[in-house]
């Protein structure tokens, strides 16, 4: 859900340059544009939630829906992706505490995940959850740090990529230097995890924008163009427009996209005027 809201807020910012414009065929070129990647990333993603449709939906019938004049026009489309990303945003905080509260009740659990097979040595790990849950979990020294949170998330725990385990034991704290998909992939004999072993579990939810825990809730560590209002970071400056982006198509030059753009409607003949 991450991924279409950040498109959305893209949008928006090509949008914001168009604001001045009054031509109307423009405006609905690009209005279709909106439409059209929307579509393609929602498909894409595969993303079947009721709820997300239901706000894909209204976002699409309020840009769909006609307007007199170009600036009209403009700020319909402005007030249709602001109302989606909003929309986004609260049901990303609804799936947040759905998963919070569900990490609160889990039961004391003894999972058995590996099996035992000749010439293979296994463990038993503790992890607490800062709810007070716990699991002992048994897994064998050759499987990797994902197995182990695959056990995890097999027995009601949340999805392994939204895991953060930190080790009780000092000699285990290296582990958390590490990028999550170098230790995951690393196995427990070599991380150094041993019988007995403890950690702590957080919930640290995944974020597809930033490829592990989120660097920030509204711009993703990309910023935006007066300062994203969670934490405060501009966006930095598009190269081939030399300051803020015009087009993530044509950049301001039509030329280049056979003398149409099909995504801000701009002409080259427009330009060279």
């Amino acid at each position: 859900m991450e991924h279409v809201r950040v498109l959305a807020d893209d949008l928006r910012s090509v949008n914001e340059h168009r604001r001045m414009q009054s031509d109307v065929s423009r405006a609905r070129l690009f209005k279709a544009h909106c439409l059209c990647r929307l579509r393609e990333i929602v498909e894409s993603s595969a993303i079947h939630c009721g709820d997300f449709l239901e706000v894909l939906h209204r976002a699409e019938r309020a840009l769909i829906a006609d307007a007199s004049c170009g600036s009209t026009l403009t700020h319909q489309i402005d007030q249709a992706l602001e109302r989606f990303c909003t929309d986004l945003r609260r049901l990303e905080e609804e799936a947040l505490e759905r998963d919070r509260r569900r990490m609160a009740d889990l039961p004391f659990q003894n999972i058995v995940g590996a099996k035992a097979s000749p010439h293979r040595k296994l463990i038993t790990v503790r992890i607490r959850t800062f709810s007070g849950a716990e699991f002992q979990v048994r897994c064998g020294l050759d499987e990797n740090l994902l197995c182990l949170k695959e056990y995890i998330h097999a027995s009601g725990g949340p999805r392994a990529r939204d895991q953060q385990l930190v080790w009780s034991r000092s000699e285990l704290a290296w582990i958390q230097s590490l990028e999550t998909r170098a230790s995951d992939s690393f196995s427990l004999f070599y991380l150094g995890i041993t019988d007995g072993d403890s950690a702590t579990l957080y919930y640290v939810r995944f974020c597809h924008q930033c490829r592990g825990a989120c660097r920030c809730v509204e711009c993703h560590g990309r910023g935006s163009r007066s300062a994203c209002s969670a934490c405060g970071q501009v966006r930095a400056s598009c190269l081939q427009c030399a300051g803020p982006c015009v087009c993530p198509n044509c950049h301001g030059q039509a030329s280049l996209c056979g003398g149409m753009c099909q995504v801000c409607g701009e002409s080259s003949v427009a330009c060279d005027s």
